[in-house]
């Protein structure tokens, strides 16, 4: 509860920002780029967290085993499904494709839809190894790294520095939960 509340406060604080500091359309552009990558990145994930939620307290010595071939499986899902959805864009999402073009946004779903699945994936790990309460802390970091980068971002210029500023704070969120797990 904690966590949704973190998330959803300045996750509404991050929306209202990036409506001060970018145009209608560009806001439109950068909140549809990442409502398809959430979406698609939470798909790919399987159903797998669940699995590690499940199985993880019971794996004994294979934990780490079975984290690592969830998460590989669910990064090629994501990469699959996030490229597929990016070569497709000229049909169903011109928009999308025109105004970041075919090469940016290839690149980008490739690569941020498996981040995604994994910072999702890790909402599932904390728990299953008793650290519930590291959970509103990632998401925590994840919410003011996002504002932080987004300011950046726009005060550099960067017109796609909405969806930028949510994929350098994702990764840097999943290194810091990575390497502390």
């Amino acid at each position: 509860i904690l966590s949704s509340g973190i998330t959803s406060g300045l996750g509404l604080l991050f929306w209202m920002l990036a409506a001060r500091l970018y145009d209608t359309a560009t806001v439109g552009l950068n909140s549809t780029l990442l409502s398809a990558m959430t979406l698609l990145g939470t798909v790919a994930q399987l159903n797998l967290g669940n699995a590690l939620l499940r199985f993880i307290p019971v794996a004994g010595h294979r934990t780490r085993t079975l984290v690592a071939l969830c998460y590989i499986v669910a990064i090629a899902a994501a990469a699959a499904a996030g490229g597929l959805f990016a070569l497709g864009a000229s049909w169903w999402a011109p928009e999308l494709a025109a105004a970041f073009g075919s090469r940016e946004l290839l690149a980008f779903f490739v690569v941020s839809t498996p981040i995604w699945t994994m910072f999702v994936m890790q909402d599932y790990v904390l728990p299953a190894i008793k650290r519930s309460t590291v959970v509103p802390l990632e998401n925590l970091l994840f919410s003011v790294l996002k504002l932080l980068f987004l300011a950046g971002a726009a005060g550099l210029g960067i017109w796609s520095g909405i969806a930028a500023s949510w994929l350098a704070a994702t990764v840097v969120t999943v290194l810091a939960v990575t390497m502390w797990l």
